[in-house]
């Protein structure tokens, strides 16, 4: 079987474990990122006023403020500029073109993720990931963590799968896109 054709298989049959944690009925999402690698795969997905998945379950609570969890942590977000800051996080979200680049602190731990249309790559934590552009438009590559307990860090082949608002770059919207990405990547 072509690598190509594995790992588009691969992905779909993870989807299932990947999708995000079901919404309230009126959640319609726009956009939707779903990682499937080392462990359990986790996806997100978002609208104007909700990002949801395993890993984020956030609500919009007027113009410039962001309430709920992510990995882990209750938070209660200011979201001003390309700036997003709360009790244990810090992430600056900048982009230049069909490039978006998230820099900062999310629980304490550096996150500094690329994405465009080519490409992702950074790291979060304790992971690292260089994830590159395949022929079916998702994204297919390494993905490596450190753990406590190991010198030698986990590694192993990633998909990363981009659908509606967040597979175009001029309308991924901020802070949903962001949030989402940083809530599925481990770290």
């Amino acid at each position: 079987m072509p690598r190509t054709v594995l790992a588009g298989a691969l992905l779909l049959a993870a989807l299932g474990a990947a999708s995000p944690a079901r919404a309230a009925p009126d959640f319609k999402p726009t956009g939707e990122v779903i990682l499937v690698g080392l462990g359990p795969g986790f996806g997100a997905s978002f609208d104007a006023e909700r990002v949801v998945g395993p890993n984020v379950n956030l609500t919009r609570r007027g113009e410039d403020a962001w309430a709920g969890d992510i990995a882990g942590l209750d938070v209660d977000l200011s979201v001003q500029g390309g700036h997003i800051t709360g009790p244990n996080v810090d992430l600056h979200v900048a982009r230049q073109g069909e490039r978006t680049e998230i820099r900062g602190l999310l629980r304490g731990k550096v996150v500094r993720l690329e994405v465009d249309a080519k490409k992702v790559s950074g790291r979060s934590g304790v992971c690292s990931l260089e994830l590159r552009r395949d022929q079916a438009g998702d994204y297919e590559g390494d993905l490596g963590c450190v753990g406590r307990r190991s010198a030698l860090p986990a590694t192993g082949r990633s998909f990363l799968r981009v659908q509606g608002d967040a597979a175009t770059p001029e309308r991924r919207p901020f802070p949903q896109f962001a949030l989402a990405l940083v809530a599925i990547i481990p770290g």
